[in-house]
């Protein structure tokens, strides 16, 4: 018996993931919309870094598409490709093999180690990012862990500035490459409006240029996160920006 759900592009696949794992093969197609299918695995895999699961991939693609396949095909460990149009005995010789090699897999133990976050700490996040696509993870990922949080989006550094003015959030996450006004200036202008408090601004870049870090706490920035966000990191790094009570309740 087999379950079989549908996405019909690569954003829609991300949120299903994100709301459950409970998927064993993931078959994807390469051409797809906006997000193609390996730029979709690639999140796919961010978001199993933050989940503690793991999915088989098969790539559906035109013989045209080969030689720009190989080598992200290689780097992202993905062994199983089909050339369309597919034909069902090879389909199910590739879902037979797989089967084969998840029941020869050890069972793995749930991570009890984790530290849950406060369920009902209720504190407003600012998230400055230009791109729909991670905004997107970046609010399900919050949500997740987060779940009474109030999510203010900003789309970049003009707008996160706005957006502290008339919210005046507990944190902001702020990206640094952005259009109109980056990360950096934006928290220069911000850490300039501010009179009593200082808000906590968090970091996040892609990036691991030399001297990035430097740069960001020049900039009146407090910390810093890599991007893709891992749930171990951003537990860590609410507890020590929120205060006693997210510590109290991370550690309940």
């Amino acid at each position: 018996n087999i379950e079989v759900e549908e996405a019909d592009s690569g954003l829609k696949a991300l949120v299903m993931l994100t709301e459950t794992t409970d998927f064993d093969v993931i078959i994807m197609d390469y051409h797809m919309p906006i997000m193609d299918g390996i730029e979709t695995i690639r999140k796919i895999k961010d978001i199993q870094a933050t989940q503690n699961s793991d999915h088989s991939f098969i790539v559906l693609y035109s013989s045209s598409d080969d030689d720009q396949l190989q080598s992200a095909c290689t780097e992202l460990d993905i062994r199983n490709r089909l050339v369309k149009p597919i034909r069902m005995n090879q389909m199910y010789r590739t879902l037979a093999g797989l089967e084969q090699l998840q029941s020869s897999k050890p069972s793995r133990e749930e991570d009890t180690q984790e530290q849950e976050l406060p369920q009902a700490l209720e504190t407003k996040i600012l998230v400055v990012e230009d791109n729909p696509v991670n905004m997107k993870l970046t609010k399900i990922f919050i949500s997740q862990i987060l779940p009474h949080a109030r999510i203010i989006e900003a789309a970049d550094g003009i707008e996160a500035i706005q957006q502290y003015e008339n919210e005046l959030p507990d944190i902001i996450l702020m990206d640094i490459q952005m259009p109109r006004m980056n990360g950096l200036e934006a928290t220069k202008a911000i850490r300039n409006l501010e009179e009593n408090v200082e808000i906590p601004i968090i970091a996040l870049t892609a990036g691991s240029l030399p001297g990035e870090r430097e740069k960001c706490l020049s900039a009146g920035m407090n910390d810093f996160l890599a991007k893709p966000l891992l749930r171990d990191t951003f537990v860590k790094m609410l507890v020590k920006w929120l205060g006693p009570e997210a510590a109290a309740n991370a550690q309940s």
